[in-house]
């Protein structure tokens, strides 16, 4: 496994991103260097100028790490539960990517940040320079599911829910 370490990777839309976070591994180290570790399996994109991004729905004064260059870490509420979203594009912009699901846990809005023990102390950390969360890749190829409008957002015909339809290992040669 390699950890991302261009910035490049995760400054581009919040739709390509999405995309691109499929299959990745997510990681998180604890205290006592313990790391867990879920591969990303469903992600949905929340673009800038989006009714229901966080970055648009926060005032002006209010802290908003949705708003953060991208490769941070955003917590966000949705229905009451936390969630864990990677910011996207530049600093300012205001897009994000959803991790819906991580592998082997289900694709209720909370089980990322209970699966990781993320909690809201963490909003903000940064995915490139922090010690503690980092994506990593390895080699497999992903083949995608057809996407399909984003759970729980009424009235959405946007195609921004993007999952995992089989994982190929590709071996090294």
């Amino acid at each position: 496994m390699k950890k991302i370490i261009e910035r490049s990777f995760f400054t581009r839309s919040a739709e390509e991103l999405a995309k691109n976070l499929l299959g990745k591994v997510f990681c998180h180290k604890m205290n006592d260097g313990f790391v867990i570790k879920g591969r990303i399996m469903v992600t949905e994109a929340y673009p800038k100028d989006d009714p229901v991004c966080d970055a648009n729905r926060a005032g002006k004064n209010t802290k908003n790490t949705q708003l953060n260059l991208g490769g941070s870490i955003h917590i966000g509420y949705s229905y009451g539960y936390p969630r864990v979203d990677v910011v996207a594009n530049d600093e300012g912009i205001g897009e994000g990517v959803l991790i819906r699901k991580i592998d082997p846990y289900d694709d209720q809005i909370s089980a990322t940040i209970d699966a990781l023990y993320i909690n809201k102390e963490d909003d903000g950390a940064d995915l490139l320079e922090s010690d503690d969360f980092w994506i990593e890749e390895d080699n497999v190829r992903i083949i995608m599911n057809e996407p399909k409008p984003r759970v729980g957002v009424k009235n959405d015909t946007s195609l921004l829910n993007f999952s995992v339809k089989s994982i190929e290992w590709v071996s090294k040669s």
